[in-house]
């Protein structure tokens, strides 16, 4: 099992008691999170955290013998330790142009995936190519403008985001095999889960937004303007990539 972080950040000025107008800073913060997704089941003797009383390790073998010499498919042992990673960047200006005006922006992003199960109880063994990989990678970008012009303060706000959101089977294309009736459980053996062969979710969002408020002796009036558009993609098709075969017994 192996887990490292790394990452670092950085600040200070651009421009600070130049010729041109105003002062700049910058800051950029960085963290990489490499990491093992660990399974639970295995079978008797596998070392596994929980053994699986029904299941043994003749039984494993020749699942995984039927499986490269019949079907050419490789189920990927046992999932003992799966590699994840997160990455993650902040990127950020502060412009002053005056004591009254500051402009601020800022970039995000974040990339990264953990690896899940899709079928894994007491009752149920997954083989490692029949997990799959829960990813996300997004990216934003907002530029604000803060203005002070007598008793009147203002906020100019535009941005963007782009959200992509996965779902993706290691075991590929090859379709949901099951086998049922193995010492009284159920083995996965490959592939991609049936939920899993086409599952995503990407979405866009723009935002524009005018505000702010007048001091008005004892009266505060605020007023603004905002607008937002989305635009969405969600699919999800079941047995789409490679179908779902059941099995009863290891012999069939």
């Amino acid at each position: 099992y192996d887990e490292a972080k790394y990452g670092f950040t950085v600040g200070g000025p651009i421009l600070k008691d130049s010729l041109i107008n105003g002062e700049m800073f910058f800051f950029v913060a960085y963290e990489q999170y490499d990491d093992q997704d660990l399974g639970e089941y295995g079978y008797v003797g596998s070392g596994m955290p929980t053994e699986l009383s029904w299941l043994s390790q003749a039984d494993y073998n020749r699942i995984v013998s039927i499986a490269n010499d019949v079907y050419g498919f490789d189920p990927g042992g046992l999932p003992s330790a799966l590699d994840s990673e997160s990455e993650k960047l902040l990127a950020k200006i502060d412009y002053y142009l005056s004591d009254n005006t500051r402009a601020v922006l800022t970039f995000n992003s974040s990339e990264g995936f953990t690896n899940q199960p899709s079928d894994a109880s007491p009752t149920e063994f997954e083989f490692a190519n029949h997990f799959y990989k829960r990813g996300n990678d997004s990216e934003s970008i907002m530029l604000q403008v803060f203005s002070t012009i007598g008793n009147v303060n203002t906020q100019f706000k535009y941005g963007t985001t782009e959200l992509k959101n996965t779902q993706v089977g290691l075991g590929g294309s090859f379709g949901d095999f099951q086998i049922s009736g193995v010492g009284g459980g159920k083995v996965y053996f490959g592939g991609t889960d049936d939920s899993r062969q086409n599952n995503k979710l990407n979405y866009d969002a723009t935002n524009i937004a005018l505000i702010g408020d007048y001091q008005m002796d004892d009266s505060l009036v605020t007023f603004g303007y905002e607008h937002q558009e989305n635009t969405i993609f969600n699919m999800f098709m079941q047995e789409s990539i490679g179908g779902e075969w059941d099995f009863y017994g290891i012999d069939n």
